[in-house]
């Protein structure tokens, strides 16, 4: 009796094993058609961008150039003297001291208060994405300064005393969702359209400014001495896909007894997406690969870029604001 059951045990363990393997031989095979598939279409994708990679490049170029910036205003002393001391103070800044990067399993910056807690820092959240922020002394500017600042900064000379190593070319354009700034936040609706440098590599950047405050209650700024807050969408310019959403930022600049501190925080690869021809070739691959994407362009490299280069951009330009406006403390 034993025996039998012993025959039939074995025969069912033998059965199951079958099935197992089975399975297993099953789930490998569909694998290996996932990869050959993944294969192919990175080949096709590969191939359909080398033969028109060129014409895609042009047309990216014609497009973000096609705007002209209006510098014919500007006198040639204060060309020179402002972009000579935006150079001097990038002098004076030396080197940065970059924090070390930190790792978070969650975390949630959309409470307006979480804008303007003080401290540098590189975080990566989720393992995902990026949150960076940079505070800068602004002593002796007020919100009606930076307000005039980025409301008048409209041509490239002007750009370029505002980082004269990394900043290129950039002109203002009005996009059809343009409002009135109100009190509180500025640029709204607009783009700043942009070429610079991060980290020595050149960007081309379309930084769409919006309201932060939408759905939320940000008057609880205004008491703790809130004067402006500068907020955008950061799309960048790859060939040969197009524009690519990439992040945003908020700048809030706070006032208090202790002077006026500039709290600027990026969101960095939480979502990176097509913004032009979501059909195309280019836009599938992305999408397809998003995790490569993203590995590339949001590496622990190019976060702490960011960091140093905003710590750079908004030193020079508080100083740059500060000469503009005769505060003789700034010197």
């Amino acid at each position: 009796m034993k025996n039998k059951k012993s025959v039939a045990a074995a025969a069912r363990n033998e059965t199951e094993m079958y099935k197992k393997e089975q399975e297993q031989a099953t789930e490998d095979a569909a694998t290996t058609l996932s990869q050959y598939f993944m294969f192919i279409v990175a080949m096709v994708t590969v191939v359909y961008i080398g033969f028109h990679y060129q014409e895609m490049s042009k047309d990216i170029e014609s497009n973000f150039f096609s705007l002209h910036d209006n510098c014919g205003n500007l006198e040639n002393k204060h060309n020179l003297s402002y972009y000579q001391y935006s150079l001097n103070s990038l002098k004076l800044l030396g080197s940065i001291n970059v924090p070390t990067t930190g790792e978070v399993t969650d975390a949630s910056y959309e409470d307006p208060q979480s804008w303007i807690l003080n401290g540098d820092s590189i975080t990566k959240v989720d393992g995902n994405y990026w949150y960076i922020a940079v505070d800068t002394d602004m002593s002796g500017i007020s919100g009606d300064m930076l307000r005039s600042w980025f409301e008048n900064v409209n041509c490239s000379d002007m750009y370029r005393w505002w980082h004269p190593r990394d900043h290129v070319w950039g002109v203002w354009v009005e996009h059809e969702s343009y409002n009135p700034s109100t009190s509180l936040v500025a640029r709204q609706g607009m783009i700043h359209r942009v070429k610079e440098k991060i980290g020595g590599k050149m960007n081309k950047l379309d930084i769409f400014f919006q309201d932060p405050c939408v759905g939320k209650d940000c008057e609880v700024l205004r008491t703790q001495g809130v004067e402006l807050v500068l907020s955008g969408k950061i799309h960048v310019y790859l060939t040969p896909i197009g524009r690519v959403y990439g992040g945003f930022f908020i700048h809030t600049l706070r006032v208090d007894d202790s002077g006026s501190t500039l709290h600027s925080r990026f969101t960095m690869g939480r979502d990176v997406h097509c913004l032009d021809n979501p059909d195309s070739w280019a836009c599938f691959s992305l999408d397809l690969f998003q995790w490569f994407v993203k590995k590339i362009m949001l590496s622990e490299k190019n976060a702490r870029n960011i960091f140093i280069h905003c710590k750079e951009e908004m030193y020079t330009l508080g100083r740059l604001i500060a000469r503009m406006n005769n505060i003789s403390s700034r010197e």
